[in-house]
């Protein structure tokens, strides 16, 4: 220990000896440790947003600030501007470490003043708005690039529990997201530098109960807001508001992903939505404008779409303005009245591809919409050219193509962009010894392509099964090897 004129002694760059009384006394400073990680509870104050905002504005963007598991109440917002490289990163022991944010103002504002990517992360943190002031989000990101959230969960706050301004390349892992009074996720583009949020993905996780409503992506008349997707997320409504609203968008993908309405109880007061696919109105319906969704996609997704109550009807997506739109391999166990609608008078001026699966049933032919459509529009006749379906299924279920319809009318092959028929169900055939079998049906025309598809082991051993074009109207043959008990659904265009 060396003695320095003046009343201070140094022992370490972060401890000093403090005269007290006449005596020193020793102030310990946190002290970054050699892995760069700062214990939060070693900064000095009593408030952890203002703990972390000083502290980064004090060091500058790098290293990790540790919150152990515990629950901390703060009002200061957490601020952290960022004006270039980072390696920040914001870690909790675990999801006990909650953070309770009481005070006005988004909890968490990250902002970045470049236009580069600048990398932040936060990880394995509660964060909590149930005594937050009125209109108060969770996570606000001003223009940020490459911020990323891993186990997260952000609820109840009184605003949006995430709202995105401009951000581009965010990821989140397994976040959770829920009971926010605004939206649980919200994308927009910054009204300032009028730049879309672009290139956000969020895999896993869940988006539970806002109350706008779960997703909303808007972007501009540019069409700069693109490729923004939800993948394998879980997402469940009360209310009668949709799960997803984009709009303005590119090639946005919903998809692996299970979406349900729960709590529905007969009490609907309106037609209920899924997902709304180029709404400029954002959580209203029926507005139809000029500006569209292009190339949405939604597949591989499980739905449980609501029974329509008191008159109204129920689709798990509604399309007002969309343009390339590809859904594919959606099954809904719950009871809409259509699969798919569209907006009266709406503007979706391109072909809508249907390549569904199992699609819109259960199963094979169980628990079709209510109203025996796939899917429906109220808008402009066909004649108007507006509506082209390129279907390529096999759609399964006992639908035929009546009851496939565009403005109450029956799609045939006139109706189909390609030029091609519809491919519905037409029965199932268990085989005999013999080595072909009939299926006789009144819906099969003359000249039908048809397929099978094996439904027992028997079937699915079987090679060699084909079935040529149909020859006499309403009878189907199927050649196969001499084994009786195989049992086909055959499909027929």
């Amino acid at each position: 220990m060396k003695r320095i004129l003046g009343s201070v002694i140094l022992l370490a760059p972060w401890i000093t000896l403090v005269p007290s009384c006449g005596r020193l006394m020793a102030q310990q400073l946190p002290a970054p440790s050699t892995d760069g990680v700062t214990n939060v509870t070693h900064l000095p104050g009593a408030d952890l947003g203002a703990k972390i905002s000083t502290y980064v504005a004090a060091r500058g963007p790098r290293g990790t600030i540790f919150i152990p598991e515990g629950s901390y109440t703060f009002s200061t917002p957490i601020d952290i501007v960022l004006s270039g490289p980072s390696t920040i990163n914001i870690e909790c022991a675990s999801r006990g470490a909650i953070l309770n944010y009481t005070g006005s103002g988004a909890a968490i504002t990250i902002t970045y003043r470049s236009s580069s990517l600048i990398a932040m992360s936060m990880e394995n943190c509660s964060l909590d708005g149930s005594r937050a002031a009125r209109g108060t989000d969770g996570i606000l990101l001003k223009d940020t690039g490459g911020f990323n959230l891993f186990n997260v969960a952000v609820s109840n706050f009184p605003g949006d529990n995430v709202y995105g301004i401009g951000a581009i390349g965010t990821n989140f892992y397994g976040v959770s997201l829920s009971n926010a009074g605004g939206w649980n996720l919200r994308w927009a583009p910054d009204p300032v530098t009028g730049r879309s949020s672009n290139a956000n993905h969020m895999f896993g996780g869940a988006l539970v109960y806002g109350k706008a409503g779960n997703y909303w992506d808007a972007g501009t008349a540019a069409h700069d807001d693109q490729n923004n997707t939800l993948s394998g997320v879980t997402e469940e409504e009360s209310w009668y508001i949709p799960q997803n609203i984009i709009e303005h968008t590119d090639n946005d993908v919903i998809q692996d992903g299970y979406e349900e309405y729960i709590n529905m109880r007969g009490k609907q007061t309106s037609d209920l939505y899924g997902t709304i696919v180029g709404n400029y109105a954002g959580s209203g319906f029926g507005t139809n404008t000029t500006t569209m969704a292009h190339g949405f996609a939604f597949q591989d997704e499980t739905t449980g779409t609501a029974v329509a109550a008191r008159g109204y009807t129920s689709s798990a997506l509604y399309l007002v303005n969309s343009v390339f739109a590809s859904i594919r391999n959606v099954d809904d166990f719950g009871g809409p009245t259509y699969g798919i609608s569209f907006y009266p008078g709406g503007k979706n001026l391109s072909t809508m591809t249907y390549n569904l699966g199992i699609a819109w049933l259960k199963g094979e032919y169980e628990n079709p919409p209510a109203s025996g459509m796939l899917y429906q529009t109220m808008g402009q006749p066909v004649a108007t050219g507006q509506y082209q379906f390129s279907v390529d299924g096999p759609v399964f279920g006992e639908l035929n193509a009546s009851e496939y319809k565009v403005h109450g009318r029956p799609l045939s092959s006139a109706n189909l962009s390609d030029g091609s028929s519809l491919t519905h169900f037409v029965g199932s055939l268990t085989t005999t010894a013999n080595e072909s079998d009939i299926l006789r049906s009144g819906s099969v025309r003359a000249g039908a392509a048809c397929q099978v598809e094996p439904q027992n082991d028997v079937a699915a051993g079987l090679a060699g099964v084909y079935v040529p074009l149909v020859a006499n109207a309403g009878n189907v043959v199927v050649h196969h090897p001499a084994t009786a008990g195989a049992v086909f659904s055959v499909f027929c265009q």
